[in-house]
């Protein structure tokens, strides 16, 4: 089911209407909206006004007008409503008189018994259209002429007589405010300001110009019933005034010698500066220049065009006329007249000096490449150019080509460019030999113009940067310091390669060492570190590449250059710059680190096996307090191991003093010549131990036993008839 539409009215404001005249609704008074602009809006008069009609006739007059019982807002937004007060019972100055209607819209709840306010007043104004004629609307006088001002006071009075009834009306005229170019004057008389009806009836007032170079200036009066003893406000009227130029006087050219001084080969706009003609009565537009002949070098552009012979005062203010020289270092002129088209013209020549170029061309900055890219634009901001020219003149021409690429200028090789190319980025280096990772091409600069300075050897160098992040670095004095991926990080460009970036060191650090620790395989594993000149970013991600600094007494600077290498990039060199210090870095630039572990296999970089401590560059107080307790308690190990050895040799040589010194091993050839004993017989050498039975030796005494054996073996002889080797005795052992 479709919304039902409503109907809003925005604006109802009275009408105020000057007695027997007649005025029009517009939406400032009446205005109402419906919420569905197909449908428009109708308003139905329910009770007609009391003192007059509602109509679409603009004249009350009229004989064929009719009042109407509706209209719409249509009519009202094209101010077709008109209001007339036609009832002549009019005994005050103010008279109210009201009609009611209705707002309706199609499908719409009307909105019913609306009033509308009309307010007849003598105040209301209304009047304007009879006090004005024709010929008043708007005043035309020459510079420095008068004419008359012509209000038609006969057509009011008569509207007061035969409308309002009012018998034998007088008004007054007053001006409300002077006229900024001239004054009104009564006959000869101008400092009145109040007219009478009489004074305008014999055309006595009069509107006399200044003579100043104005175009238009205005009048403005307040016309009022005189009833005594006070004076009803009728309109107020406001009277345009056109004032027709003379021109009466000169022009003037304000440069008595008009020159440029411009640089050789330059461009300069003319402004008010060079030419500049004034005239009080004449516009710019209408102040002519005319070059009778042009200069000889060089040529006058107006608006672009070239050679241009004619141009305005307006056109050198706007900025239109230029002077292109043509570079030759030689004074010139050309030849004018300037006139304002009533005067005598005023002819000068105008003096050109030419100021001799200077040129200076240094090139502060080697241009980059990004390591794995293969083009890169040059900056104008590598060339530092000092010129009194323009420096978008500078001319560059290469005199020897880069050897591992190709300069390209709008997608073109040429040797030829501007200082505009470079500033809009017209250049563009591109490397065709990847495996270079530096190139250079020399120059040549120049303006275009006679005897203008060449600069030679102007040498570009073009280095490939390495696509390595890189960080602070604070190693501390006489100690190691890891050189980890938060240094140099070559992890995008191992990403885009897919291989293990390499470094190579171009030269050694002046206050350390750079060292990698390797792991040796064999019967036993040896981990040992070396002195490195390469290393890969997979090493230095496992933590394995660290920096031993010198042992210096106040920071110093140190840096080491490097090459970075990839597969399927060009190589790239870097340098590491870093300071060796000597207290601990400030923890808001590198924050304190524990010691931490890192992993390394000889086999795989990711491999977890054998496991080597490195301390970080940032070693606390605590730390070397902790390594101070610890080697403490080694050497106290140490000196407890070494009197526990010195008493238990000790005491195995009071043992052997007590025990009798034993028996050497019989003869090999009595063993074998022996009869061989019967099995069943349990014969044989006995072991008999020396010394107390209970007597036992210290577990801890491992010297005193070797190379002996432990004291509970027993050894026995042949007593399964098998032949044997004699066995060792022991110190306490003897043979029976």
């Amino acid at each position: 089911m479709a919304e039902q539409a409503s109907i809003k009215i925005l604006v109802n404001n009275p009408l105020r209407v000057f007695p027997m005249l007649g005025r029009q609704l517009t939406i400032d008074h009446l205005m109402a909206q419906c919420d569905d602009p197909n449908y428009q809006v109708t308003y139905i008069v329910r009770n007609a006004p009391r003192y007059g009609i509602v109509s679409k006739s603009a004249s009350y007059e009229d004989s064929n007008q009719m009042a109407i019982t509706n209209f719409t807002q249509k009519n009202v937004n094209e101010s077709a409503v008109w209001y007339h007060h036609v009832s002549k019972y009019f005994s005050s100055n103010t008279t109210n008189d009201v009609f009611t209607f209705d707002a309706i819209c199609e499908y719409a709840i009307p909105i019913t018994n609306q009033t509308f306010n009309l307010e007849i007043t003598v105040s209301s104004g209304g009047l304007e259209e009879l006090l004005i004629g024709d010929k008043t609307r708007e005043l035309v006088v020459k510079e420095g002429e008068s004419t008359i001002i012509d209000l038609n006071t006969t057509a009011i009075l008569t509207f007061l007589v035969n409308s309002i009834g009012i018998r034998s009306p007088t008004i007054k005229i007053e001006l409300t405010n002077e006229p900024k170019h001239g004054r009104v004057c009564l006959d000869d008389v101008c400092d009145r300001r109040t007219f009478s009806q009489g004074h305008m009836r014999r055309n006595q007032v009069r509107y006399v110009h200044d003579h100043s170079d104005t175009l238009s200036d205005s009048l403005e009066f307040s016309v009022y019933l005189d009833i005594d003893p006070t004076a009803v406000p009728l309109c107020n009227v406001t009277i345009p005034v056109s004032i027709i130029p003379v021109n009466d006087q000169p022009f003037f050219l304000t440069q008595s010698y008009p020159n440029l001084r411009l640089v050789q080969g330059q461009s300069v706009t003319l402004t008010r500066s060079e030419l500049l003609t004034e005239d009080p009565d004449t516009p710019p537009e209408q102040i002519v220049y005319d070059i009778v002949t042009g200069p000889a070098y060089g040529t006058i552009c107006l608006a672009g065009i070239k050679n241009s012979v004619r141009f305005t005062q307006a056109d050198i203010d706007a900025g239109e006329v230029v002077y292109k020289h043509d570079g030759q270092l030689k004074p010139t002129t050309f030849y004018f007249r300037v006139w304002d088209g009533q005067f005598n013209p005023v002819y000068k020549v105008f003096q050109i000096y030419v100021i001799p170029v200077t040129l200076n061309v240094t090139v502060s900055l080697p241009l980059p490449l990004l390591q794995g890219t293969y083009e890169t634009v040059v900056n104008e901001k590598l060339f530092q150019v000092e010129t009194n020219g323009d420096k978008d003149s500078v001319a560059y021409n290469i005199s020897m080509n880069p050897r591992h690429g190709v300069v390209f200028i709008n997608g073109t090789k040429s040797k030829l460019f501007s200082h505009k190319d470079l500033k809009d980025g017209r250049v563009i280096y591109r490397q065709t030999d990847l495996t270079s990772a530096a190139d250079a091409l020399r120059l040549s600069a120049q303006m275009h113009c006679e005897q203008s300075p060449i600069i030679r050897d102007l040498w570009l160098n073009i280095s490939v940067e390495p696509l390595v992040k890189t960080g602070a670095f604070y190693p501390l004095t006489g100690l190691k310091s890891q050189l980890g991926v938060q240094v140099l990080n070559a992890e995008i460009l191992a990403k885009t390669t897919s291989s293990d970036p390499k470094y190579k060191i171009l030269r050694k650090p002046k206050f350390g060492k750079l060292k990698k620790i390797v792991r040796r395989s064999g019967d036993k594993q040896v981990i040992r570190e070396v002195d490195v000149t390469k290393f890969s970013h997979g090493e230095i991600a496992s933590g394995i590449v660290y920096f031993v600094a010198k042992k210096v007494l106040e920071p110093v600077e140190d840096s080491f250059p490097f090459l970075l290498t990839a597969n399927g990039v060009q190589p790239a060199i870097g340098e590491l710059r870093f300071h060796v210090s000597v207290a601990e870095p400030p923890s808001t630039t590198t924050p304190h680190l524990p010691t931490t572990t890192f992993k390394y296999s000889s086999t795989s970089v990711g491999k977890k096996s054998d496991i080597v401590e490195i301390a970080r560059p940032n070693m606390s107080d605590d730390y070397l307090l902790c390594v101070g307790f610890i080697m403490a308690v080694v050497v106290a190990s140490l000196v407890i191991v070494v009197l526990i050895r010195c008493r238990s040799k000790k005491r195995a040589e009071e043992l052997d003093k007590m025990n009798p010194m034993p028996l050497p091993c019989p003869p090999d050839d009595l063993m074998t010549t022996s009869p061989r004993m019967d099995k069943n017989e349990n014969h044989g050498c006995k072991v008999i131990a020396l010394g107390p039975p209970e007597h036992a030796e210290p577990e801890t005494d491992f010297n005193m036993r070797y190379p002996y054996g432990a004291a509970d073996e027993e050894y026995s002889s042949s007593a399964d008839g098998t032949e044997q080797n004699n066995p060792m005795l022991r110190r306490n052992q003897y043979w029976v």
